[in-house]
């Protein structure tokens, strides 16, 4: 040992340097269009079945004793 500091921090510094990435990165951020075969339509939100509801209480009684039924 010595009495001079060094083995208190031996292994407590780590320099890395990592490769210079930022090219790729700007390419990966830049939107990219793929030509398509029907046109460009741009954007068409989801259209998904609207869900059906009933007013009818005897049939939501019916739903409701089939679904605490064990």
């Amino acid at each position: 040992m010595t009495g001079d500091g060094e083995d208190k921090q031996a292994g407590t510094r780590l320099d890395l340097t990592t490769p210079d990435e930022s090219d790729e990165l700007n390419e990966l951020l830049k939107p990219k269009r793929e030509p398509s075969t029907e046109g460009d339509q741009g954007f068409t939100p989801l259209n998904p079945p609207k869900l059906v509801t009933t007013k009818d209480p005897e049939e939501m009684a019916k739903a409701v004793r089939h679904l605490t039924e064990k």
